[in-house]
């Protein structure tokens, strides 16, 4: 990428410009990230870096509304030239919004749910969900469900391991592979539902605690029907095993952890 950091800066900033306790995208030094989304996320080059060329060679009247942060500054390249323009857009906005003083005003930043230390009282975890209020409908019912199956996203740190584990270890379907603007995506099928493993464009942090130590998602059940089989195979592979074959009724699981710590349970019904 040979940018003219100036230029980028500015048309940067017109399409980020930050507010509200955010920084502006120039504040938030993204020109480094940039190279990061593109690298990941190649396909986007070719239109990113033709919209900097054209409005590089815009007319003297362009460059000054743009120097202005006028906000129809890239008004002509979007009527012109619109996959540029949308690759100009995606490329500068996940770089702004992945960086880090960005992530640290949002409070996004990665790590474990409830860092170590930060003695947040099982009182007060509900407490800003509260004072939000609803947003949602009073009447209506239940959402209507499009199809019966619920889509998992995995962040992970090794996306060839994980993806041996699910895909060659379980027997997940592989669906595809494709780069986005956050990193690149692996996805499996199970029924009607879609485990994605996502590898963020910079490594991310491994997240602490175990099965009931800390709160959010923190084991994925897939309900089999030759529980004893699949064991075998994680025994063989050598996943950790985190809880015995159990009966509990007319069920029976067993739980192992994949390469990076996830809990995974096998569930089996009689009958």
């Amino acid at each position: 990428m040979n940018a003219d950091p100036e230029l980028l800066s500015r048309v940067a900033d017109l399409l980020a410009p930050g507010g509200a306790g955010l920084p502006a995208a120039s504040q938030a030094g993204i020109a480094g990230r940039i190279a990061l989304v593109l690298a990941e996320a190649p396909a986007l080059a070719p239109g990113f870096e033709r919209a900097l060329a054209r409005i590089a060679g815009a007319s003297p009247e362009a460059l000054a509304a743009l120097a202005a942060g006028e906000p129809d500054a890239l008004a002509a390249l979007a009527a012109e030239d619109r996959p540029a323009y949308d690759a100009l857009v995606e490329t500068v906005v996940v770089a702004w919004a992945t960086a880090p003083p960005v992530q640290a005003a949002l409070g996004v930043g990665p790590r474990p749910p409830i860092p170590v230390g930060a003695g947040v009282a099982t009182a007060e975890l509900l407490e800003p969900v509260r004072r939000r209020g609803r947003r949602w409908r009073g009447e209506g019912g239940r959402m209507r469900i499009a199809r019966r199956g619920l889509d998992l996203g995995l962040i992970v740190a090794d996306t060839v391991a994980m993806a041996a584990f699910y895909g060659g270890v379980l027997g997940l379907e592989r669906l595809g592979e494709r780069r986005t603007g956050w990193g690149t995506m692996v996805e499996f099928g199970f029924g009607e539902s879609v485990l994605r493993l996502l590898r963020p464009v910079e490594e991310p942090r491994r997240a602490g605690g175990g099965l009931l130590d800390v709160t959010g998602v923190r084991y994925l059940t897939f309900p089999v029907a030759d529980l004893d089989a699949v064991a075998a195979r994680l025994v063989a592979a050598g996943a950790p095993l985190v809880q015995p074959v159990t009966s509990a009724g007319a069920v029976r699981f067993v739980m192992y952890a994949d390469p990076e710590g996830n809990v995974v349970e096998l569930l089996e019904r009689a009958g």
